[in-house]
């Protein structure tokens, strides 16, 4: 379970992103989306106050393997791509 620290009020315990997606849903008045449904089943446990929705976004993003974009008042979740990248140590 990935745990998000969000400050005071409206406490959310081993919710799934889809059920914490509804409650983001309403509260900031956007639609929410899912490129891939896998991401529906990740939980998290937080506290809800005064962050923005991009706020929130971000420790999503943050905290998980989960990226995002908006595009106007929809928000779109998908899952990080994964840079394949070749480090040297020397």
């Amino acid at each position: 379970m990935k745990k998000m620290a969000f400050l005071n009020a409206d406490i959310k315990k081993g919710e799934t992103l889809k059920e914490f997606a509804i409650i983001l849903e309403r509260k900031y008045d956007v639609t929410i989306h899912f490129d891939d449904s896998t991401l529906r089943d990740i939980r998290y446990t937080g506290i809800i106050e005064n962050e923005t929705i991009e706020q929130i976004l971000e420790l999503i993003k943050i905290s998980s393997n989960v990226d995002y974009r908006i595009e106007g008042r929809e928000i779109w979740f998908s899952k990080t791509r994964k840079l394949n990248r070749v480090i040297n140590y020397q």
